[in-house]
């Protein structure tokens, strides 16, 4: 435990380093920035942790970690601004300002990171000038990339690129206008889901701007991809844009009031009262988790099974798939009888993080034993069956793997029909390696390649046995 004196002698050495110090100065007045900003995000900012930091070496690593975790979390504004709480206080290094051209790129602010990796390509750090430089390079490779693919995409639906450049553009962020042009074309021939496919493929390279993703999530609604639509509008809500964050607010609400009506739709089609759902959407899907869960519970014991699955399907569809909503629609399963469906679902959320699907799931297992002991197996096979591949050798030991499961559990027939696809598989590559295309196996003789496989194996191993007792009493 630090004493009092020492203590108090600390206080002093800061108050004075914060009075004449003019790095301190610095530091405090990005401490004042960054207070601000953690308003904005749920990421506790860990330089915010540092206390009476007087030194900048000590700090900006700290705060270029805060930086790339804001960026993982969808947050690169705020992760440039961050940044920039540094810079506009007189703060910043090399390091700091590759992590600015990155929060750049991810906001598809071509031009300024462009001209960050510019100036850091000549800097005396040799580390940042090469990552600079290789940023610099593979730009113009991004850009024809993203071209060639999208020009591949258009050209396979039966249609001509018209606005796309020929010549390869300096930065990828002047590729924007000629896309959306692209894709308005294609809208107008009812190429919906090309148009779709386009945008996605301009996100995937970089190339990700508010247009693009507000375009994007338009098409979606038409093509009824909700959850992803969903997903977009959500992202949006992370920007610093007042304007963006209220486009998108509003239209959460609009879909909201897509899926509540689809729901109360569904329900009156089947002719059950609706009695927990609300009339009035509220301001995101979420929120509707709780009713759709009592309304679910009551269309079961109404025995209305099949509308309360129809509901818990629709409500994973738009995005609302909690592990509750999971384990409520692995009961509705099971009061349809559907016990394989059921143990599928509830095999995973054993393991959940929400205590009462957790605790649901545990007691719904137990109705289906036999079904919940196949799921057990099934990894088991399956990690068999992923080590054979197309080799003659892989094949063999494959069988092998699945010959000695099968003497420790004879009468599984997950076991015996692995052994028979591998057994398949071999007798195909048999065929091919001979040049003997035969017609494919009958049932009759998978069964049979299988039992031959089993039977071959378990001769080898019983003679390599009888040799080897032969040479121990001959020696």
């Amino acid at each position: 435990m630090t004493s009092p004196i020492r203590f108090f002698f600390g206080e002093c050495r800061y108050i004075i380093h914060s009075i004449v110090n003019r790095e301190a100065k610095k530091i405090i007045e990005t401490f004042k920035r960054l207070s601000k900003l953690q308003l904005s995000t749920n990421y506790q900012l860990e330089s915010l942790r540092l206390k009476k930091i007087t030194r900048w070496k000590s700090f900006w690593r700290v705060l270029l970690k805060d930086a790339e975790q804001l960026r993982k979390n969808g947050q690169a504004d705020l992760s440039l601004a961050a940044l920039n709480a540094a810079k506009d206080s007189g703060l910043t290094n090399p390091w700091i300002e590759a992590s600015r051209a990155k929060s750049y790129e991810k906001l598809s602010q071509w031009p300024k990171a462009l001209a960050i990796w510019d100036e850091l390509s000549i800097c005396k750090n040799k580390d940042v000038s090469r990552i600079a430089i290789k940023n610099l390079n593979n730009h113009p490779n991004k850009i024809n990339a993203l071209i060639s693919n999208l020009n591949t995409v258009i050209h396979l639906s039966g249609n001509e690129a018209r606005f796309l450049p020929q010549a390869t553009p300096t930065c990828l962020q002047e590729l924007e206008d000629p896309i959306l042009a692209e894709v308005a074309n294609l809208e107008e021939s009812k190429s919906l889901k090309v148009s779709a496919r386009i945008l996605k493929n301009c996100i995937a390279a970089g190339l990700s701007s508010r247009l693009i993703k507000e375009k994007l999530a338009s098409l979606l609604c038409e093509l009824e991809q909700n959850k992803e639509a969903i997903t977009l509008w959500q992202s949006l809500l992370n920007s610093k844009e007042i304007k963006i964050r209220t486009l998108s607010k509003k239209n959460l609400k609009r879909m909201s009031k897509k899926f509540l009506d689809r729901l109360r739709s569904i329900i009156k089609r089947k002719g059950q009262p609706i009695l927990h759902l609300p009339k009035t959407a509220p301001s995101t899907l979420s929120e509707l988790e709780s009713a759709i869960i009592k309304e679910t519970d009551a269309l079961r014991k109404a025995k209305s099974n099949d509308c309360s699955l129809l509901i818990l399907e629709t409500s994973i569809m738009w995005g609302i798939d909690t592990d509750m909503i999971k384990a409520k629609k692995a009961r509705t399963l099971l009061s349809m009888k559907k016990y394989n469906e059921a143990v599928i679902l509830l095999t995973p959320l054993l393991t959940s993080d929400n205590k009462k699907a957790k605790q649901i799931a545990q007691n719904l297992i137990k109705r289906c034993p036999k079904e919940s002991q196949m799921t057990i197996i099934n990894p088991k096979i399956n990690n068999i069956l992923r080590k054979a591949d197309d080799s003659e050798k892989s094949i063999e030991s494959t069988l092998e793997l699945l010959a000695d499961e099968i003497l420790k559990d004879p009468k599984n027939d997950q076991l015996h029909k692995a052994l028979q696809e591998v057994a398949m598989k071999r007798s195909r590559l048999n065929n091919y390696k001979n040049q003997q295309f035969k017609e494919e196996l009958t049932l009759y003789m998978q069964e049979r390649a299988g039992l031959e496989a089993f039977l071959e194996i378990m001769e080898y191993r019983h003679s390599k046995k009888a040799i080897k007792s032969s040479t121990n009493q001959s020696t």
